[in-house]
């Protein structure tokens, strides 16, 4: 891993307040994806609310990760760096659920970039159980997700206070 981008992603965590810190051992582990840049998917208090209510969940390891910078981009592709989670720099592999909040049409090809980066398949026919569930929310979800539907496991549409835990007493089950 990249020392440039593992220092970038620390020192955003150091400067922010709220973010969760939970040991991951025998939990749910939940990678929450904004496909933008971090300053804009952090001004998203959609985006805020389902970190919180995930992480508010014992059962649960909640984690983020956002589209990198263009100059952050540039030192993925020069190191071969794949696209890691904010709080351990962990990879995509050891997450159970790669979960996007998509609030715009125009962040839909950037979904695709960070897929790509995270060195999973695009399509979700060719992901296998050895690939974390990749789902998606978001106002995306309710308005138009028909053009990404190819790409996620699962598309969730409605509520997340009202849809989420449920869904994630079942994950949890394995039903």
């Amino acid at each position: 891993m990249s020392r440039k981008l593992r220092d970038r992603a620390r020192a955003f965590v150091e400067s922010e307040r709220g973010t969760v810190h939970k040991e991951p051992g025998g939990r749910i582990r939940v990678l929450l994806a904004y496909p933008n840049e971090y300053s804009i998917g952090m001004s998203s208090l959609g985006f805020q609310g389902v970190y919180a209510l995930l992480n508010a969940r014992s059962d649960v390891f909640c984690e983020r990760v956002f589209l990198p910078s263009d100059d952050d981009m540039k030192e993925h592709k020069r190191t071969e760096t794949p696209l890691f989670s904010l709080e351990t720099m962990s990879d995509i592999s050891e997450f159970d659920i790669f979960a996007f909040s998509v609030s715009f049409e125009n962040d839909y090809p950037n979904v695709l970039r960070m897929l790509e980066l995270a060195r999973l398949p695009l399509r979700a026919s060719a992901r296998g159980p050895e690939h974390p569930l990749v789902v998606m929310g978001g106002v995306c979800a309710f308005s138009n997700p028909e053009p990404l539907a190819e790409f996620f496991d699962a598309i969730f549409v409605g509520e997340a206070e009202e849809l989420l835990p449920e869904f994630m007493d079942i994950f949890g089950r394995g039903d």
